[in-house]
Order: structure tokens, then C-alpha cells, then sequence
């Protein structure tokens, strides 16, 4: 897992899974196999980048792969209630499944072909984790109800006594009443519907302040985003079970192992479920190929939907940085690594935070003090990551010089 303050139905194959770490060695291989088999289609780089914004580029790229998984395809290491063995994110830049889906959806279908599949299992594999998605907003966390039920297919009273169901924890009604839908819907068995309903623990703010209380009676100290132990934060989460059984089915769906009592304390810590819920599309869109088609497709991708991703990153750093007069050399470098990044993870918020009214046209900054400013509130409770970036562009740059 990136620690990163601020990262069955009827016979249907299941997973994408993480590799078993005895089968690391062999994935690695695979992917390396898929990945050199599959013609390179890389993001042009735009043309009105000098040759200044193309070198803060490559040392940008290769940092941001360094802090995101050591430059090596690879998948997410946070569980999620899908199962231990669906993660959100993939690759060496760690996007999400979904985005992988999204980026083949954009290739020609020669390409596809190319890759061994099709427009057809392409869309089948999107509608699926879209399905998913769609419910796991009506069931866990309530958010997009008039879209989620309107792409479901339900109507609104529909959707509103689903979401009673589940929040009462009156799984097999919820079954009941939509357990053939969702199971047309996302390929995956009704039974995963009491899941998603053991879910909205982890989301229950008395147990997040259970939580962040018994850390601190643990450990002598308030549980920082900024600096997690990962061994501290399974300690809690040993303890926190006993107190609130209710996270055992949970923490079991996980994998019930060390693994799963961090992730556990992540979403529980640092309140972002984002990637417990792209881990339940992954499932869903896998259940349309089988697991090894989607980690094959996922391979093949990867080159591609990771450059795609920091071209724009970094394309949107280089507006942030337009109006900014007093920004060169080495600090301009490391500056646009760091917008660059926080595009990577938060793009919407960075949008917001960088330029007026959202429009990349209007940057606020016209300062490197006014920009740092700015940069320095933004990662506010994610300053590990930051670190690591920093250490990272400073490897880099300096490989390159010694070249």
C-alpha cells in the first residue's frame, strides 16, 4: 500500500487479484513479457514545450513512478471489502483499474485486437465496474443517488428504500429486493450486496473517532496522517476489534491478516475511501474476462495510460506555473514535480486550488512565494509524500547529470 497521507456470478471468473507474494517473481515476469510485446503508442508531447519543459517532464515522470511503486508495474498493496485480492490501482504509475478501462477504450480497435480482446469486452468490463460503482454509492456511502439510481435503472423510491435497507443492515431485504439486478448488472453473486452493507462501517464517524481515541491511548500520541506506523496502526486495530465487533467481518473480507489491519486503520485514519471503492469496479469489470485476461490487458495498457496521465499532469503544472515570474532552474524542476504530483492524486481539488474558477487559462499565482504558499496548504496532511517526491527528483536530476 502506498501509506501515502494523501494513492461470481454463475460460473464468471472473478478477481483481478494482487499476486501472491511467492508468485511475485512470476507476475513480474508476465507483466514484463506483455509489456514488451505490445507496441509502444506513446502521448506525443505537446509542441509548445521547450526543451526546458521537456527535461522538467522527464525527471517529473520517472520521480512520480519512483514514489508511486519503485518504477515497477505493479499492483495497489491497500485491501479493500471487495476481497483481499481486488485493488483499485495498477502499474508503474498506480492508476486506477478504471482508468486503465478508460484509456482502452480509446484504442483503435486494431488495437485492441492487438492486445487479444475486443470493443465488445472492452464495454462489457466499463458497464460492469460502472454497475458497481452505481451501487456502492446507493448502498455505502449516498453519494450521486439521482445518478446512480437513474444509470441502475431504478426508480427514486426504489433507490431510497435501498438505501434504507442498507442502512439499517438489513441485508437479506436488500438481497431481496435487488439481488437479481445487481447481479445482471456487475456479473458478481448477490451475496457481495452484504458486503457493500458491511462496508458503511468504515465510514461510521463514531467508530473513526473510536478509532482515532484508542490509537491514542495506545501509542501516547494523536494518530498523524502526516507520519503513519504501520505496525501502530495494526496494534489499534487489534484492539479496536474487541471493542467494536462489528469490524470483524470486515477485517476478514480484507484478509484478516496485518495487510488488512492497515488498510483497515487507512480508511478508518485517514477518512479516504476512494480506492475501497474503484477496488469493488475492479472486481466487477474482471468478472466479464477472468483474471489473467484483465492482468494481461492491464500489462499491455500500462505504457500508454501512464504516459497519457503525466503528459496531462504536467501540461496542467506548466499553466499552474504561467503567470509565476520568479520561478527558475532547480526550483522550477522540483515545483512542477510537485504540482505535477498533486494532479496525479487529486486532480479536481488541484484544479480548484491552482486556477480561478477552475479555468486553466487563470492561474492564481503570481509569485513563487504566493505559489509555495499555496502548495504548502494544499498538502497539508500529506507531507511524507511530498518528501518522497523531493528525494526522488533530486535522484533523478542527479542521474542525469552524471549521463
Amino acid at each position: 500500500m502506498r501509506i501515502d497521507p494523501y494513492p461470481l456470478a454463475h460460473g464468471v471468473n472473478e478477481l483481478p487479484h494482487a499476486p501472491h507474494a511467492s508468485n511475485a517473481g512470476r507476475f513480474r515476469d508476465a507483466v514484463d513479457r506483455a509489456r514488451s510485446a505490445t507496441p509502444s503508442e506513446a502521448t506525443p508531447l505537446p509542441e509548445t514545450w521547450s526543451a526546458d519543459d521537456v527535461r522538467a517532464f522527464e525527471v517529473f515522470a520517472e520521480a512520480n513512478r519512483r514514489t508511486e511503486s519503485g518504477g515497477t508495474a505493479t499492483f495497489s498493496t491497500l485491501r479493500t471489502t471487495a476481497g483481499p485480492a481486488h485493488r483499485a490501482s495498477f502499474g508503474v504509475a498506480q492508476l486506477s483499474i478504471r482508468e486503465h478501462l478508460e484509456r482502452l477504450a480509446r484504442e483503435s480497435d486494431a488495437r485492441l485486437e492487438s492486445f487479444g480482446t475486443s470493443r465488445t469486452e472492452v464495454d462489457a468490463m466499463r458497464a460492469r465496474g460502472d454497475a458497481a460503482e452505481a451501487f456502492y454509492h446507493l448502498v455505502v456511502d449516498g453519494r450521486d443517488l439521482g445518478a446512480s439510481a437513474a444509470q441502475l435503472g431504478l426508480e427514486a423510491s426504489e433507490a431510497a428504500q435501498a438505501e434504507a435497507l442498507a442502512a439499517s443492515g438489513d441485508a437479506n431485504a436488500l438481497r431481496a429486493a435487488l439481488g437479481d439486478r445487481f447481479t445482471r448488472r456487475t456479473g458478481l453473486p448477490a451475496s457481495a450486496l452484504d458486503a457493500l452493507v458491511r462496508t458503511r462501517v468504515l465510514r461510521d464517524p463514531a467508530i473513526r473517532d473510536a478509532f482515532r481515541a484508542q490509537y491514542e491511548a495506545d501509542h501516547a500520541a494523536p494518530f498523524d496522517p502526516m507520519h503513519r506506523d504501520a505496525s501502530a496502526m495494526v496494534e489499534t486495530v487489534r484492539h479496536l476489534v474487541l471493542a467494536h465487533p462489528e469490524l470483524e467481518p470486515v477485517l476478514g473480507a480484507m484478509g484478516g491478516d496485518d495487510p488488512a489491519r492497515t488498510s483497515v486503520a487507512h480508511y478508518l485514519g485517514v477518512g479516504d475511501s476512494a480506492e475501497n471503492l474503484l477496488g469493488w469496479h475492479a472486481r466487477a469489470a474482471s468478472s466479464a474476462v477472468g483474471p489473467e485476461r484483465l492482468e494481461g490487458l492491464l500489462a499491455r495498457i500500462d505504457d500508454t495510460t501512464s504516459r497519457a496521465r503525466e503528459v496531462a499532469d504536467f501540461e496542467h503544472a506548466l499553466r499552474a506555473v504561467a503567470a509565476v515570474s520568479d520561478l527558475e532552474g532547480g526550483a522550477r524542476v522540483a515545483t512542477l514535480a510537485r504540482i505535477g504530483r498533486i494532479f496525479h492524486g487529486a486532480p479536481t481539488r488541484a484544479r480548484e486550488a491552482l486556477f480561478e474558477d477552475g479555468r486553466l487559462d487563470r492561474p492564481r499565482c503570481r509569485t513563487r512565494a504566493e505559489l509555495d504558499a499555496l502548495l504548502d496548504e494544499m498538502r497539508s496532511g500529506r507531507r511524507w509524500s511530498d518528501a518522497r517526491l523531493a528525494g526522488h527528483v533530486a535522484e533523478v536530476v542527479a542521474e542525469r547529470g552524471r549521463s
